[in-house]
């Protein structure tokens, strides 16, 4: 054996010899705990929505219902429009036909 491996092995024993004799006694002391982090940045921004229906226009979001011819009388044709019961004429004919009318010219309101 060499010089240097005679050493060691020799260094080696008187170590553990004298671990085996000693009592080897120590304390884990647990350090202090750290500072919280700091907030992380914002997410990237989501999505866009989709595009919602189309509205209405506006001539036709004003539209009433239909007159509906109801009964007749001497001073002309009784329709139903808007919840109340107008005399009116259809196309300029004071007469009742039953059915559902498309052009309707309401009566001038008596003085």
């Amino acid at each position: 054996m060499s010089p240097k491996v005679i050493l060691a092995v020799c260094l080696s024993a008187a170590i553990l010899s004298g671990a085996a004799s000693g009592v080897i006694t120590g304390e884990l002391n647990q350090g202090a705990r750290g500072a919280r982090g700091a907030v992380g940045a914002p997410g990237p921004r989501g999505q866009v929505g989709a595009v919602g229906p189309a509205g209405k226009s506006g001539s036709d979001a004003n539209l009433g219902p239909l007159g509906v011819c109801v009964s007749t009388n001497t001073s002309g044709t009784t329709f139903f429009v808007d919840g109340v019961y107008q005399p009116a004429v259809i196309n300029g004919v004071p007469s009742c036909t039953t059915g559902t009318f498309t052009s309707i010219q309401p009566a001038k309101q008596s003085q």
